[in-house]
């Protein structure tokens, strides 16, 4: 069985993970929000022209994810709900 790291040169904050997503299904970065729990995650998606948004439950924290900037900052998964109903 073949894992997406297989198709994966470059990690984090590389924007190849995301790339290679949005072209396998046909989505624009302008039409995405990369969600992620650490500075790494937020970088790797504004480097692929995403809206990125941290989250505090995880790894990072609110801080690091501000100043790595963020467009969004949540503390629970309820919050994401607004933010794509939004967008």
């Amino acid at each position: 069985m073949n894992h997406i790291a297989d198709y994966i040169q470059k990690s984090q904050p590389n924007p190849e993970p995301v790339m290679n997503i949005l072209e396998a299904l046909g989505y624009k970065a302008c039409q995405t929000l990369v969600v992620g729990d650490m500075d790494v995650d937020i970088l790797m998606g504004a480097n692929a022209g995403t809206k990125t948004c941290g989250v505090t439950y995880g790894n990072g924290t609110k801080k690091e994810l501000e100043e790595v900037g963020a467009d969004y900052v949540i503390n629970s998964i309820d919050e994401l709900i607004g933010i794509v109903e939004k967008n």
